[in-house]
């Protein structure tokens, strides 16, 4: 309790023949729970391999024997392999290690026709370096390409009068019978697009991995036509049913209507295509234009998530694909990922594997692609808000670059080697569940107009660690006052100003920026609370995904990498927020005060707000916590001291903190993120009221640390190489009789309690601080008795219902 006493504060049944419930959202996986699920079908997948390290369930089609080479299971030959390899590069396994190596290599030199096979081998792709990739990526350009039921070259600009297959594709690409050769046939090339294809079959299934495919190998370097993508994006445009969805195929009577599977494949490709085929000024600002046949589809599947996620595992591969292309949280009102997540955990076979409709291999793979791609780390949230104040003729305020997080979260992966998610949230919801993401990303050309609701979700997410960053798109100066006035709202005691062009942001990583552009800042003198891009528009630069705008990618970056301190990344599902588990009951109460003193004495207030929560599920002990005046200290046994900036006590202040201290009272000090004017000052304060009293370092045996587990320190990156002795705490004070009364650290321990891995903090990580800070009021309730304690659960793990 917080209390402020004195102041402010699918496929159909086809894709077997390749690869041989209602879901509820009341429970979800934890994230241990789908680590260990990840690595038992990783371990799995590997324990089934041939003796040469493949995956392959069909023969290699024979030279000579027409019949072997027609036949359609043999015609998938390596499609296994692609498929079983792909998930596990995707899922953590290292491309380097023997296991994979051999995989690679067969895909890299394997005469794969099949369409499936083509399209998933494609994606190892990104995962290699380009010169090991080089010509696995020509040649599928060119199978695929091939591939595809070409358009009537007549009608090539008139989608509305193709027949139904134009821009599908069937089951296997190259000459009718197919090629025994070691490589593709040479006259394959993108000049004979389309002329190439198997008989009259397509379906949408296939089709959906070919473009899956073609946009691995673009990614990765390839020259593909932009006339590929437009008929892809006009086929799959076209063959849209009236209620949204998408269907397998016009030719088999039962595969007609629309299915959840193939409405993913549907939205998916339409999200691959959008991004080689929107044809905007970005420049102008009025207003995001919707992708009208995404929104219908996107409908369609709120309405049938459930029917999505209820068990077939290649349709829940198509639900994270849209998912995460999308940064949809929700379809409906449903978690996708939650419940996905829950039902693929709980659905595990004891060995590692999942065996569904589709067949335990393709499956397990489905399940681990799922798993791995949908829990990434989400770098940024972009807020979806409406306002009163906008132009008669704007429509979707805050979307006016629909692509621009997408493509900053690719590219800072891709630099990064990893892979991140991004978002689209509202403030329907609770701040605790924007914290998915370390940055809320707010872009709009028009004035902002929350309503004080809106507003105290905001300052909430910022309290509890979060970075609220802004975009004036094109520039407009609408947007950039009401932003600063936004914040003025949310945090009146500070102020907005430029950032130094020696800021962490223009310096984590990404250091190359010839142009530094003007960024202003909010701040508790702790860290960054808001970030505003008033004039530079990084937005468009997003967008347009140009090379000449790498500088505004890597300062999109660099304000990532600051807010989760380089290296501190946390996969969905994971959190820092803690909450008191109204389950747990405790068995004692402390009250703390904490001294309202100094222009700056609360700078993380939320911090002692998650320290209920941590003292109420591990240690059974309920705090209430009161802002108190120096002189007003009687009936409390612990003072929390905490700010930036210099602090000087009046005369009476001083009396009553010293009164307190001598009366058996325990004062805890920390310089807010380290700051050291006001290490100093309360230093001189100290002495002022203890003459000759020195702040010792507290000796390794103290009886704080008996409760930390294994005694063990952690730092933040930016103390790191500040500190010379990193293996020892650094926590001094003074003793009255036996008793510490005075706990005094320079190091940071305010900014850790809060529990956000930001960088650019002197002090102890949020785990360590947290230890800290729990061991300290243990002690102090113990009266200064030795305390055995139940070890501290990780702060970056939920310790209750959120």
């Amino acid at each position: 309790m917080i209390r402020h006493s004195t102041s402010k504060m699918i496929v159909p049944c086809v894709v077997a023949m390749l690869f041989l419930s209602t879901a509820q959202p009341a429970r979800a996986a934890t994230p241990q729970q789908v680590q260990q699920a990840i690595e038992k079908g990783q371990t799995w997948l590997l324990s089934i391999r041939s003796k040469d390290g493949l995956w392959e369930l069909v023969p290699k089609p024979e030279a000579g024997i027409d019949k072997d080479i027609i036949d359609f299971k043999s015609r998938q030959w390596g499609a296994l392999t692609a498929l079983c390899t792909y998930s596990l590069l995707a899922s953590g396994i290292d491309r380097r290690t023997p296991e994979m190596k051999k995989a690679i290599d067969f895909l890299l030199t394997a005469n794969i026709q099949s369409t499936y096979g083509l399209g998933l081998s494609s994606q190892i792709v990104l995962f290699l370096p380009e010169k090991d990739s080089r010509e696995l990526i020509k040649r599928n350009v060119a199978m695929l390409l091939a591939g595809m039921t070409e358009p009537p070259s007549n009608m090539v600009r008139q989608p509305q009068g193709w027949p139904s297959e134009a821009g599908f594709y069937g089951y296997w690409t190259g000459t009718p019978v197919g090629t025994n050769q070691p490589l593709f046939d040479k006259s394959i090339s993108p000049r004979t697009i389309g002329t190439h294809q198997p008989g009259d079959w397509f379906d949408r299934s296939n089709s959906q991995y070919a473009v899956l495919g073609m946009w691995a190998l673009e990614e990765a370097g390839g020259e593909i036509r932009s006339l590929y993508w437009q008929i892809e994006d006009a086929a799959w445009k076209k063959a849209q049913l009236r209620t949204g969805g998408w269907n397998y195929n016009n030719l088999i009577e039962d595969s007609r209507n629309a299915t959840a599977s193939m409405t993913a494949a549907g939205i998916a490709t339409l999200f691959l295509t959008q991004d080689y085929t929107l044809d905007n000024n970005w420049g102008v600002c009025k207003g995001g234009i919707k992708n009208l046949n995404i929104e219908r589809g996107l409908h369609w599947m709120d309405q049938h998530i459930e029917e999505a996620l209820s068990g077939n595992y290649y349709t829940m591969y198509g639900i994270e694909r849209i998912g995460t292309a999308s940064g949809r949280k929700y379809f409906g009102t449903k978690d996708w990922y939650k419940i996905g997540a829950d039902y693929i955990v709980t659905h595990q076979n004891a060995d590692g594997s999942w065996s569904g409709s589709n067949g335990a291999i393709p499956d397990t793979a489905f399940c681990l692609l799922f798993l791995s791609r949908g829990r990434a780390p989400v770098m940024m949230n972009k807020l979806e808000y409406t306002t009163d104040k906008a132009e008669k003729n704007i429509a979707e305020v805050w979307d006016e670059r629909p692509r621009d997080a997408a493509n900053l979260a690719k590219w800072t992966g891709r630099e990064d080697e990893s892979y991140f998610n991004w978002q689209v949230v509202n403030l329907t919801v609770s701040p605790e569940e924007l914290h998915d993401a370390p940055i809320l990303y707010i872009s709009g050309s028009q004035p902002l107009d929350f309503n004080k609701a809106d507003e105290d979700k905001l300052r909430a997410y910022v309290e509890q660690g979060g970075l609220i960053l802004g975009n004036a798109d094109c520039g407009k100066d609408l947007f950039t006052k009401s932003f600063v006035a936004l914040g003025k709202k949310l945090f009146p005691m500070y102020d907005f100003h430029q950032v130094s062009p020696n800021d962490f942001i223009f310096t984590e990583q990404f250091k190359d920026l010839r142009l530094k552009p003007k960024i202003m800042e909010m701040t508790n003198n702790v860290r960054k609370l808001m970030l505003l891009i008033p004039e530079a528009d990084a937005s468009k630069a997003w967008q347009v995904h140009s090379n000449r705008n790498e500088g505004l990618f890597g300062l999109g970056a660099n304000i990532f990498l600051y807010a989760v301190d380089k290296k501190n990344l946390l996969e969905k599902g994971d959190t820092y927020i803690v909450s008191p588990i109204p389950t747990t009951q405790p068995t004692t109460t402390m009250n703390v005060a904490r001294l309202d003193v100094g222009d700056n004495g609360d700078p993380e207030p939320a911090g002692w707000q998650r320290m209920v929560g941590v003292m109420h599920n591990q240690y059974r002990v309920d705090l209430t916590v009161d802002h108190v005046k120096p002189e007003a200290l009687a009936g409390y046994k612990v003072v929390d001291l905490t700010g930036t900036g210099k602090l000087a006590f009046t005369p009476a202040a001083r009396n009553g903190l010293k009164q307190f201290i001598e009366g058996g009272g325990t004062l805890i000090v920390d310089a807010a993120g380290g700051d050291i004017e006001f290490a100093d000052s309360v230093e001189n304060e100290l002495s002022t009221m203890f003459p000759g009293t020195r702040l010792d370092l507290l000796p390794d045996d103290h009886p704080i640390y008996s409760v930390l587990p294994e005694n063990k320190v952690g730092w933040r990156s930016y103390a790191v190489d500040k500190i010379g002795d990193k293996h020892h705490f650094k926590v001094r004070g003074f003793n009255i009789g036996k008793r510490t009364a005075v706990f005094f650290s320079r190091e940071d321990l305010s900014a850790g309690l809060v529990g956000e891995p930001v960088d650019g903090i002197y002090g102890y990580d949020p785990q360590t601080a947290t230890n800290l800070m729990a061991a300290m009021l243990l002690y102090v309730h113990s009266d200064g008795k030795p305390t055995t304690a139940p070890a501290l659960a990780p702060t970056t793990a939920p310790a209750g219902p959120r």
